[in-house]
């Protein structure tokens, strides 16, 4: 029988619990308010405040304090309080808070290592020379989308124009990468997206950890080792925001596809085909080849040794669908660079097999964060610039000998598997860690020799990153089984918690919080690659006031850099030359054999050499402003006449030409033009007596129409520039040229159905088809009956 007075105890007693709990997390803003380093405060407040809400409502309607719960842990198993709070920790409630805790831990962990991504500093940015440049074509697109209220299809910018979207280094198309930049501008938005890819690494990293199998210890180190692992922000220290971002979905990918393989549920196979397809739209395709073998190695390993052939043939039919799914998503740009893979540039091969590396300095990069790296003809740091390429650090040494030299002797009696499938795992984990630790390393001479495609991974050591992926997984699910073993399993027969008990909590807590500290240890280390750098470009202000002198023109600054690539972006200039990147080969000359030098001498400089301007025909403008030693900046070409951006020239006189390099001089520049970057517009008046062919400093390359007086004309090709032929009668015309790329245009169309059929089957729409449309019932023949 209830007893009131009871009932009316318990409830004070439960408001004084709550009053308490309340009590500490206040305590905890205060520390974290006053304390700059607010990780670790936050890191209990948020947990805290979850637990407690959901906490308080159960126990209020099952007449139970907080506080009483608490004190009455070590209670028989008997007795009502331990039975009540044994059902409640197997709630569908606190499930969820039990997760949103682990994933508000984890996301708290990112945004503390990435912490200097997310500050408001306008007068720094990432570091990194080549940062500009690489992220130049999202930055492009986010500035021209106020101003033309669409994002034009092409970027002019570089050398002779490039795509802007279908490029495979444009990661415009990845909303987690491309968002910031547009919401917030360039100079913070990049920033901002390099700390949601550090987010996204460590809430993979418990995805994957789910998905493993492992319970909140291994989901949570697993967590912290992929937030800090060195491959990444190294990477994102030097620049190269593609090759960093990217890394942040390989775990899950991994995810996806073992819950795809092993289960039965729909989403799983959505989330394969939505990772990889980041993946693939992160602007860089450098991890997609070592993700893709990645993931034929686990398929192999679950379906090769599958004794179920039925399970074995479901499995493959989910797999099927993924991969249908992932080709359907991404095909808005795996379409246009497949096929247009002949125009598509690409880096010089590397040589031999990489740069050749001593295999212990390798191994010791993943478990020391500055290595001495002894390389084929000299000793690099992996603090230097190059020395990056092999910072693989993902774990310290004295954790790996804990987990599996010292414990396993002294708990061997302890150990048991616990995983489903963990072999399985471990054989591919080790398998690839060897293989990717000798691919960076410089040990694949004969399947560079003859694999030709793969030449195109420079800079092996970048596949470190991938074996200390494995590493993290393997040292997770190590923690995690000697975590599951050490912790008592609670038993209904014993009537209090032994000696023998709490000895073992004791241990398995101070386990845990070793596995934490060296996962925070890993994230430390990375947080220092996470420094910003002050913007100092004194030679800004020269281009911009080259922009002003000319408002309106095409205007071509040369200059041996691509350091200033955003300035060149903001004043809509053109740099003639990319040192060493892939810029886009043109089609084949449709007029006359001529091809353009290496580099189109453009009409200005702001040289970062001033000593070689005038051997190369460059005479100071006096009155540019004096910012290098009190010098004019700029210098005009004086050598000879200048390839206009738009010009005609007569055919005749073009076929005359026996030489191979194209006849600046036979040119006449045209000066009414109205370029929009993928749509130009100019007026030409045609010759009496001769056919013209009019061109434009634009590369040819598939997708650009031509029309002329509003008539759709053939598009010609002269010394790989896009042109048109225009008749000898003396009128004036008008030429529109427009990027419209058709590939791009399939493709994307194939992306939307793709997407559209995602939403449908994770919504079950299915169920709606008739079920004569379905699967129809196999019948028995006849002879068989």
């Amino acid at each position: 029988m209830n007893n009131p007075f009871n009932r009316q105890s318990k409830e004070v007693e439960s408001h004084r619990g709550r009053w308490l709990a309340l009590a500490v997390i206040t305590i905890l803003i205060v520390v974290a308010v006053i304390d700059h380093r607010w990780f670790i405060p936050l890191l209990i407040l948020i947990p805290s405040i979850v637990l407690l809400i959901t906490g308080s409502k159960w126990a209020h309607r099952q007449h139970i304090a907080l506080s009483s719960a608490a004190l009455n842990a070590p209670a028989p198993p008997d007795a009502p309080v331990t039975q009540k709070m044994r059902a409640f920790s197997r709630t569908h409630v606190m499930s969820i808070a039990r997760i949103a805790a682990e994933i508000t831990i984890v996301t708290l962990a990112s945004m503390w290592v990435a912490e200097n991504y997310f500050k408001d500093e306008p007068n720094r940015r990432l570091a990194g020379h080549e940062m500009q440049w690489i992220t130049s074509s999202t930055y492009s697109a986010a500035m021209l989308l106020p101003r033309y209220g669409y994002i034009p299809l092409w970027q002019p910018n570089w050398e002779l124009g490039k795509p802007l979207v279908e490029d495979p280094f444009s990661f415009i198309l990845n909303p987690f990468a491309s968002l910031p930049v547009f919401l917030l501008g360039g100079l913070r938005g990049i920033k901002v997206s390099a700390g949601i890819a550090v987010i996204i690494a460590g809430l993979g990293g418990w995805m994957l950890g789910y998905a493993l199998g492992l319970r909140i210890l291994g989901r949570i180190l697993l967590a912290f080792l992929l937030i800090g692992k060195g491959g990444m922000l190294a990477m994102m220290r030097e620049g190269y925001f593609q090759l960093a971002s990217s890394q942040s979905y390989i775990a899950w990918v991994t995810a996806g596809l073992l819950l795809t393989i092993r289960g039965r549920k729909r989403w799983p196979i959505v989330l394969t085909a939505l990772s990889f397809t980041l993946l693939f739209f992160s602007g860089n395709l450098y991890f997609t080849l070592p993700t893709a073998i990645l993931m034929g190695f686990l398929i192999l390993s679950h379906l090769l040794f599958h004794k179920d052939n039925a399970a074995r043939a479901k499995s493959f039919k989910r797999l099927a669908l993924a991969g249908a799914l992932t080709m359907g998503l991404s095909a808005v740009l795996l379409l246009p660079v497949g096929l247009n893979f002949k125009q598509v540039g690409s880096h010089p091969d590397e040589g031999g097999a990489g740069t050749y590396a001593d295999l212990g300095d390798v191994l010791r990069t993943y478990t020391q964060p500055v290595v001495d790296l002894h390389l084929t003809n000299e000793i690099v740091p992996t603090w230097s610039f190059f020395g990056y390429v092999y910072l693989g650090y993902v774990t310290p040494f004295w954790f790996l000998l804990l987990l599996f030299v010292a414990l396993p002797p002294l708990i061997r009696w302890l150990y048991r598997p616990a995983l489903r499938d963990e072999w399985r795992i471990w054989v591919v984990g080790l398998l690839l860690i060897a293989f990717f630790t000798l691919w960076g390393a410089g040990r694949l001479e004969l399947i560079y020799e003859y694999f030709s495609p793969i030449r195109q991974w420079r800079y092996v050591g970048r596949i470190l990153s991938m074996a200390a992926f494995w590493i993290a997984v393997l040292v997770a699910m190590r923690a995690d089984s000697l975590w599951r073993v050490l912790l008592p399993a609670p038993s209904s027969e014993r009537s209090r918690t032994t000696l023998r008990d709490l000895l073992r909590i004791a241990f398995a807590t101070g386990f845990a919080a070793v596995c934490f500290y060296a996962g925070y240890h890993v994230m430390m280390e990375s947080k220092d690659e996470t420094r910003l750098e002050a913007i100092n470009q004194p030679a800004a202000e020269c281009l911009r006031w080259l922009r002003n002198q000319h408002p309106g023109e095409q205007l071509a600054v040369y200059r041996e850099d691509f350091d200033l690539a955003w300035v060149y972006v903001e004043n809509e200039l053109r740099l003639p030359e990319i040192i060493e990147a892939p810029g886009v080969l043109p089609l084949e000359n449709t007029i006359g054999h001529f091809r353009l030098p290496a580099v189109v001498l453009p009409p200005y400089s702001v040289p970062q050499r001033r000593e070689y301007m005038g051997a190369a025909g460059y005479s100071i403008i006096p009155n540019s402003p004096r910012i290098f030693d009190s010098q004019p900046c700029a210098f005009r070409y004086t050598a000879g006449p200048v390839l206009s951006y738009a010009f005609s020239a007569s055919i005749p006189d073009l076929e005359a030409v026996a030489a191979n390099q194209f006849p600046v001089d036979l040119t006449t520049p045209i000066t009414t033009v109205e370029s929009h970057y993928d749509k130009i517009a100019l007026r030409v008046t045609a010759d009496d007596i001769d056919p013209l062919v009019v061109a434009v400093q634009e590369v040819s390359y598939p997708g650009w129409r031509v029309s002329v007086d509003g008539a759709p004309a053939d598009l010609q090709v002269i010394a790989g520039l896009i042109g048109v032929t225009i008749p000898p009668d003396g009128a004036e015309h008008y030429v529109y040229f427009q990027y419209v790329p058709p590939l791009l245009i399939i493709g994307g169309t194939i992306t939307i159905i793709a997407a559209l059929l995602c939403i449908s089957y994770l919504l079950r729409l299915d169920r709606f088809i008739p079920a004569r449309w379905r699967n129809r019932p196999e019948t028995i023949p006849p002879s068989e009956t």
